[in-house]
């Protein structure tokens, strides 16, 4: 499974591929790749600033998954953490790994796309959205996920002693109740 986390990080968005890619099931075709963020269509890829573009694998096929993740388009990757010959990523049915790539094998690598955030992107953190390949799955994390909401406030059941002292004080209060009608009377 890959995954692609997308984090604020300052001032900055930043991209994160890591686990394993199965291409197995889909057909190879040519590629150039550069560091890519469109939310509005689907497409991401972790790699070099478009100027150092980068020959890429490409393989097509049965791909299918939501048609975007956010509302922006068109974002290039201004820095990159990604080897200049290497690239990885997918969108319009497509799914780009460095040339001579072996399906099965790790990914990792990060883009920066500088002075952006969720917002300016049209993303919603904590969301989460999956493609699926023939065999294996891409899953795009936006931020943290967000955590279930916390269980209700259990409220305790007395324990023997707390029931001890509770009837003691009802028997006091009965008493005094007692008492203080007993005075009355004379």
């Amino acid at each position: 499974m890959a995954t692609f986390t997308i984090e604020e990080v300052g001032a900055d968005v930043r991209v994160t591929a890591s686990g394993t890619l199965s291409v197995t099931g889909l057909a190879g075709i040519p590629g150039t790749g550069w560091g890519v963020l469109d939310p509005s269509a689907a497409f991401l890829t972790v790699g070099p600033p478009q100027a150092n573009s980068v020959p890429t694998d490409g393989y097509a096929g049965s791909i299918t998954g939501p048609a975007s993740f956010g509302s922006s388009s068109g974002f290039l990757g201004a820095s990159s953490t990604t080897s200049p010959a290497s690239i990885v990523g997918f969108g319009g049915g497509y799914v780009y790994t460095p040339v001579g790539f072996v399906s099965g094998s790790a990914i990792s690598g990060s883009s920066t796309f500088a002075n952006q955030s969720f917002t300016s992107l049209g993303l919603t953190a904590g969301n989460s959205y999956t493609w699926t390949l023939p065999n294996d799955t891409i899953i795009v994390q936006i931020g943290p996920a967000t955590p279930p909401p916390p269980p209700p406030p259990v409220s305790p059941i007395p324990t023997l002693s707390e029931w001890a002292q509770i009837l003691m004080m009802l028997s006091m209060i009965g008493m005094a109740g007692w008492y203080g009608r007993r005075m009355t009377r004379g």
